[in-house]
């Protein structure tokens, strides 16, 4: 197997300069990554994220380019991490797209979830519901 091309590196840094400052500390606030085992640092899950979600690669090929790049990892354990993202993802949207566009009520501080149904406030398709700023877990008793 191939080592992925150095430009999807140069795109990662790319991007990472278009994120809020506060993404990686928001990665651990909303328990997206909580231990360093074979995901070692935020920036890595982020890329996990970025083959996923934005390059639209499966979860063995996302699991693939992991193993080329960083470390050894199962499609089942991108599958995990994912999951566990989705908050965090939620939050570092609603900092970066705020629905003045798209929001009728008005709301301050509201997001619009991004979705392809998104259009012109006149048109007959349905747009999603604005709604409060994604909140952090709480800190759990238990553990």
């Amino acid at each position: 197997m191939q080592m992925p091309p150095s430009a999807p590196d140069t795109l990662f840094e790319d991007l990472l300069q278009d994120l809020p400052p506060e993404t990686m500390a928001m990665a651990r606030e909303f328990k997206a990554f909580v231990r360093a085992k074979k995901v070692k640092t935020p920036q890595q899950l982020l890329r996990v994220v970025f083959l996923y979600c934005g390059v639209d690669k499966s979860l063995r090929e996302t699991a693939a380019d992991f193993t080329l790049l960083y470390e050894s990892i199962t499609d089942s354990s991108i599958a995990e991490r994912l999951a566990a993202c989705r908050p965090w993802v939620q939050a570092v949207l609603a900092k970066m797209l705020l629905c003045r566009k798209f929001c009728s009520e008005g709301h301050t501080g509201a997001v619009a979830p991004v979705c392809a149904e998104m259009t012109r406030r006149e048109s007959r398709t349905v747009r999603p519901q604005c709604g409060p700023l994604p909140q952090p877990p709480r800190p759990s008793v238990f553990s």
